[in-house]
């Protein structure tokens, strides 16, 4: 299954949306690359990067209920991943209320809020739309 760029659309809110996950400003933001993985079904999953000189906020990983625990999610986090590093970025940021168990397993690290840099902080998903309670974790490419 192949993961591309699309734009923002209805199919894609209502994942994000089924899924807790904010989506507000994904259709405005200039730095926001959304990548899906689909078949001949529809939408499978999403992983949104979104990149600002050498770091990217990674969100908006998802996958569609009927496609679980299949290795999906796993293959979206690889592939914005992959992406950042051959765009030059140093470092992944992300925030998470449920899933740090999760990223863990791929290297992410727990780190306090007050660590991340002034581009991560002044995202919407940082100092709007997640609470304050969110973890907010790191891995570095370089």
């Amino acid at each position: 299954m192949s993961i591309i760029p699309i734009t923002f659309n209805l199919e894609v809110q209502k994942l994000l949306s089924n899924k807790g996950l904010p989506f507000e400003d994904l259709s405005t933001s200039q730095h926001v690359t959304l990548f899906a993985m689909q078949n001949n079904n529809g939408l499978v999953g999403t992983v949104v990067v979104e990149h600002y000189e050498k770091e990217v906020l990674i969100r908006s990983l998802a996958v569609h209920c009927d496609y679980r625990n299949e290795g999906y999610g796993k293959d979206l986090l690889a592939f914005a991943e992959s992406w950042s590093a051959k765009n030059g970025i140093e470092s992944l940021y992300l925030l998470t209320t449920t899933a740090e168990k999760y990223f863990t397993q791929y290297g992410y690290q727990e780190i306090d809020r007050n660590q991340a840099s002034t581009a991560i902080t002044k995202t919407t998903q940082f100092s709007t739309l997640y609470p304050s309670s969110a973890i907010l974790m790191v891995q570095r490419l370089s």
